[in-house]
């Protein structure tokens, strides 16, 4: 017996919000004159629109022997991507993906 499966999940308007953007360098000293806006504190800058995209495929083959033994191969391949387009996240451009650790690119 032979099974195809797929699984896939989209994401929009996800969270990319970035909790304090008035974050200090590390360093010795007062913390608020290391602030880049040293008049300010705690800044939170809310977005919301990250992308997120999974797919997979997953086989499975089952084959049935004589008195009652059976033997189940299955295999997954899967694929994961996510998209952060946002002012919060300088380092990251528009068109830069994040892929989920061990995951392959989508093409």
């Amino acid at each position: 017996m032979l099974e195809v499966r797929y699984v896939g999940r989209k994401g929009t308007f996800l969270d990319t919000s970035l909790l304090n953007y008035n974050s200090p360098p590390p360093g010795p000293g007062p913390i608020q004159p290391r602030r880049p806006f040293p008049a300010l504190g705690e800044i939170r800058m809310w977005s919301s629109n990250g992308n997120s995209n999974y797919n997979a495929m997953q086989v499975q083959y089952e084959h049935r022997f004589a008195r009652g033994l059976s033997a189940k191969r299955s295999k997954r391949d899967r694929r994961a991507a996510a998209k952060i387009c946002s002012p919060a996240y300088p380092l990251f451009s528009a068109d830069q993906r994040q892929l989920a650790e061990g995951e392959m690119p989508l093409p």
